[in-house]
């Protein structure tokens, strides 16, 4: 415990008739620029305060604006995962269709064109006037 007592006025004698303890004025001087460095301290520790209110505040808003951003993010992957789930009902509906126009283009090649109808028209008259022909012939002696 000595150790932690130190002594200001180490060679100095004790003022006599000043009425004052031990150190006189310069401990006064010392206490009242102690003094003045607390005020200023008091000064600069509620500037600081009033720095962190605002900070505190500021957290606050940032802490709010990271919530909803992580709701919103919810919301964003549920809406991501129900276009998924459109895209894919359309990708099927789409090979329906495919399918279908398939099966039309194999209808439309086995429909005759214009050409092969006259031939085939051309030709089916050609075997009925053959036919009128030939049973003339065996009617009329």
């Amino acid at each position: 415990m000595s150790a932690d007592i130190y002594d200001f006025d180490s060679g100095r004698s004790l003022k006599t008739g000043s009425g004052g303890g031990p150190g006189g004025t310069a401990l006064e001087n010392r206490v009242s620029t102690l003094d003045q460095s607390v005020v200023k301290l008091e000064t600069k520790i509620d500037r600081i305060e009033g720095k962190l209110e605002r900070h505190d505040e500021a957290f606050r808003r940032i802490e709010d604006a990271l919530k909803s951003l992580a709701n919103g993010g919810k919301e964003l992957r549920k809406q991501v995962q129900d276009l998924n789930l459109g895209l894919a009902r359309m990708k099927g509906r789409i090979a329906a269709v495919e399918g279908r126009i398939m099966g039309l283009e194999g209808r439309f090649a086995h429909i005759p064109t214009t050409f092969q109808m006259i031939g085939n028209f051309a030709t089916f008259m050609l075997g009925i006037a053959g036919v009128i022909f030939t049973a003339s012939r065996f009617l009329h002696p």
